[in-house]
């Protein structure tokens, strides 16, 4: 392994999609995704993606720990 992130402080990420954006409309957003946050896990998602060697560690306590904790 050549690259090993921690993040402390993580969070869950929000996409989501809208038709248009329109100034002073509500939005109806669809196609709503959640996934792993936060400075180490994104920069490892990256890494990942270039195809590099990553480890990424990061806390997990409380509701946001239990979606953030991947089985192994």
């Amino acid at each position: 392994m050549n690259i090993v992130t921690v993040t402390l402080n993580p969070c869950i990420d929000r996409t989501v999609s809208v038709e248009q954006i329109l100034p002073d409309c509500k939005l109806s957003c669809s196609d709503v995704h959640d996934y792993p946050g936060g400075g180490g896990i994104n920069v490892a998602r990256v890494i990942s993606r270039l195809g590099g060697d990553v480890c990424a560690y990061w806390s997990c306590g409380g509701e946001n720990g239990r979606r953030l904790t991947v089985p192994r």
